[in-house]
């Protein structure tokens, strides 16, 4: 079949299409193939779009644009898919020839099937009557925006002390603030970070392959020295207390700002001065319980230690079913939790100030959260010691201790440590926050 009366899309490559003339947002084209009629249509699908017919799961990957009928789309697709070599009598092998005769069947006219178009750009397009096509909105993602260049630079960047001065307005005038924190914001309560943080590095002393899940499963002796390394940790945890940077979300909490505090960190250290554990989404998990990787139960670590101390350090199985016991972290090799990485999303995409705490923001997938915020146009600040990738596009950018600003900020914020330690009994940590304060000065 040919295409007739449809003229050559005007833009077919994004790098065609000049900034000026970008849509403000992309959308999802729905199209319902019921007749013979239908497969002459035009369909034109940019390099930057993806094109599904869910019926067969099939997907068209970006960089793949295409100006044809659906007629010769799906004899293309048909062609391709015939070249795939499977072993007879395999599952792979029935799907693949499944897939096929469903193929054959839509080019003939005789089943019915859907396109679905996702385009950023909102630039592809399905000819004829468009009452027929279902057009949505679509909100283009962060990988879109950064891949593709249209997310704008801040006018101007505020750093060093002016950083910190237009930090706290933002604070101010912020009622949803989150804070995304990482390794630097625990060392600086003494704690070891597990790599490029200081020269107490836990990978530094001990093997990283033993934190693999699938090592903990399989061997005795990974799980012993995995369990040694948490004990040494766990009595580190004992000694450590929080920072002016866990307080400061204290603060914002006490002042209604608070909308989540994010974190990488697994220390539990934001419940304890006095964080509602609402409050809290802990990205990797968190040593404050252990949890059997069979059934799934949770007990206090404080509570399991006692046992371990009974037990001469020798870790017993679980007693509702016998399963390994591990801390309720997560482990190389195993998934984020996706209601908790879900409930992240939604709170840096709801926040009007998205704070980063001493975090490098190379870990994935949590490393492209700050872009749900810059989607939204939040201001980003950014408080770290190094760069990160993120760095062009924050508004305040503070390469200090995230300790010494926060102390900074709750003085702004006319709040005394002595707020959060009373009865004289954290005579250390008052003087903690004083040093950090006067470095802040100096």
């Amino acid at each position: 079949m040919e295409i007739f009366g449809e003229p050559p899309p005007e833009f077919f490559d994004y790098t065609d299409i000049p900034h000026s003339e970008v849509k403000p947002h992309g959308f999802t084209l729905t199209f319902k193939v019921k007749t013979v009629g239908d497969l002459d249509r035009c369909l034109m699908k940019t390099d930057t779009a993806c094109l599904d017919i869910p019926e067969i799961e099939f997907s068209t990957a970006e960089g793949t644009g295409r100006y044809c009928t659906i007629y010769q789309f799906l004899v293309e697709t048909r062609d391709k898919i015939s070249t795939i070599s499977m072993p007879r009598g395999t599952p792979q092998y029935e799907k693949l020839m499944e897939t096929l005769e469903k193929l054959q069947e839509m080019i003939s006219g005789e089943r019915p099937f859907t396109i679905v178009i996702q385009d950023p750009f909102a630039n592809s397009f399905i000819s004829g009557d468009s009452q027929k096509i279902q057009c949505k909105k679509w909100q283009r993602t962060w990988y879109h925006i950064d891949t593709f260049g249209l997310q704008e630079y801040p006018k101007y960047q505020y750093t060093g002390n002016e950083g910190v001065k237009k930090l706290l307005d933002l604070v101010r005038s912020s009622s949803k603030i989150v804070i995304f924190s990482g390794a630097g914001v625990s060392t600086e309560s003494g704690l070891s970070a597990y790599r490029g943080i200081g020269e107490d590095n836990i990978w530094d002393k001990f093997d990283p392959n033993d934190e693999k899940i699938s090592n903990f499963l399989a061997d005795e002796e990974v799980r012993q020295r995995y369990w040694h390394r948490h004990v040494l940790f766990y009595e580190q945890l004992q000694k450590a207390f929080p920072n002016p940077s866990h307080l400061f979300s204290k603060v914002l909490q006490d002042q209604g700002k608070l909308h989540a505090v994010v974190t990488q960190n697994i220390d539990g250290m934001y419940s304890k001065c006095g964080v509602f554990d609402s409050n809290i989404i802990e990205l990797h998990g968190t040593t404050e319980f252990i949890i059997c990787l069979s059934c799934s139960q949770r007990l206090p670590s404080s509570q399991f230690h006692q046992v371990l101390k009974q037990s001469q350090g020798k870790v017993p199985p679980c007693s509702h079913c016998g399963g390994f016991l591990k801390p309720d972290t997560i482990s190389f090799g195993m998934p984020l939790r996706s209601e908790v990485l879900a409930l992240a999303k939604q709170k840096i995409e709801e926040c009007d100030l998205l704070l980063v705490m001493a975090s490098s923001l190379i870990v994935k997938p949590v490393c492209y959260l700050p872009g749900d915020a810059l989607a939204k146009g939040t201001p980003l600040a950014i408080m770290n010691i190094g760069e990160t990738d993120f760095d062009k596009y924050a508004t305040v950018l503070i390469n200090e201790k995230t300790g010494v600003t926060s102390a900074s900020l709750i003085e702004g914020l006319s709040h005394s440590p002595e707020a959060f330690y009373p009865d004289g009994a954290c005579a250390e940590r008052i003087y903690l926050f004083r040093r950090l304060t006067k470095e802040q000065s100096r």
